[in-house]
């Protein structure tokens, strides 16, 4: 992953920035926020999840304060000089191909949501959504001197999924597959407060590739909002439906993804900041079966994810 720090700090009205106009700008500064991420343990890994960040600041009242900069981060941290007062910093990561940051008319922090750019535009396919992480922090400037120092903790917005698809024939070319994967009722967006949007679904169209080595289809790095709230996953976190189509357009098989995490509860943990669903969709001659992929029985991980 690219070791790059470029933080597009959408911030501060010019009043709020204490201008300063010398070449040694060392001293122009009030605060330091040193960004993190431990993931499921206690290390920082920034390093191995992170790229682009995209900075937002609301003052007191949850407005954004619009103004524009970019600034390059070699040691993780921002730097800047704001004016006396009580902000929330917002941080969204790796906002690239497959992330819009939509920011509501009202400027107000609510009317913040990250989503895929084809969302809600008909015909056009969502095959996945980038390894979006968000993280917030509520900071105090004074007057009296001192140099701010926090830290902005990024939590997971994504969790990753890995499908495969046995007993189908091979493809008669690798770039004509002839049969479509979705995954159904999938969550469209997700807000500034890390919520879970209830403004709309969506539906994923993962890209498949043939494994001849294994006579298996599979999924690509495929990644999709979470599916739990709080810690906790419901059927209503989690409405997603795994739905197979032949080359005609038939359905061939649909099944409810909550039914199966519920099903392998022990072996797959949701919840985990760098969660993965390992889901395998196996077709006989006397019918259909979901279940855990082989080579995931094989590894014997009882908490995967």
């Amino acid at each position: 992953m690219i070791r790059r720090y470029n933080i597009l700090l959408y911030i501060c009205l010019t009043a709020l920035l204490t201008a300063c106009i010398r070449e040694d700008r060392s001293d122009c500064q009030n605060a330091i926020i040193h960004l993190e991420y431990t993931a499921d343990g206690e290390t920082n890994v920034i390093k191995e999840h992170i790229e682009d960040v995209h900075l937002y600041i609301f003052d007191e009242a949850s407005y954004r304060l619009r103004s524009y900069s970019m600034t390059e981060l070699p040691d993780g941290s921002i730097r800047m000089n704001l004016n006396d007062g009580e902000y929330t910093l917002i941080t969204v990561a790796n906002a690239q191909q497959h992330t819009t940051i939509v920011d509501g008319v009202s400027d107000l922090r609510h009317d913040y949501y990250v989503q895929h750019p084809n969302w809600n535009r008909p015909g056009d396919v969502i095959p996945t959504h980038d390894h979006n992480y968000i993280g917030e922090v509520r900071v105090r400037i004074t007057s009296d001197g001192v140099e701010l120092r926090d830290t902005i903790s990024f939590r997971s917005a994504h969790v990753n999924m890995e499908i495969q698809i046995e007993g189908l024939p091979a493809p008669a070319t690798r770039a004509n597959i002839p049969y479509t994967l979705r995954i159904e009722q999938s969550h469209a967006r997700t807000n500034f407060y890390s919520q879970l949007s209830a403004m709309g679904q969506e539906t994923i169209q993962p890209t498949l590739t043939y494994d001849a080595e294994s006579n298996c289809y599979r999924t690509t790095n495929l990644a999709l909002f979470r599916m739990d709230q709080g810690g906790v996953v419901t059927r209503e976190s989690c409405p997603h439906q795994v739905v197979l189509l032949d080359a005609d357009g038939t359905e061939m098989v649909r099944y409810s993804l909550y039914d199966y995490l519920q099903r392998f509860a022990q072996q797959i943990d949701v919840t985990k900041q760098e969660a993965t669903i390992p889901l395998a969709i196996q077709l006989h001659k006397l019918g259909v079966e979901i279940v855990l992929p082989g080579w995931n029985i094989e590894d014997v991980k009882p908490d995967w994810g």
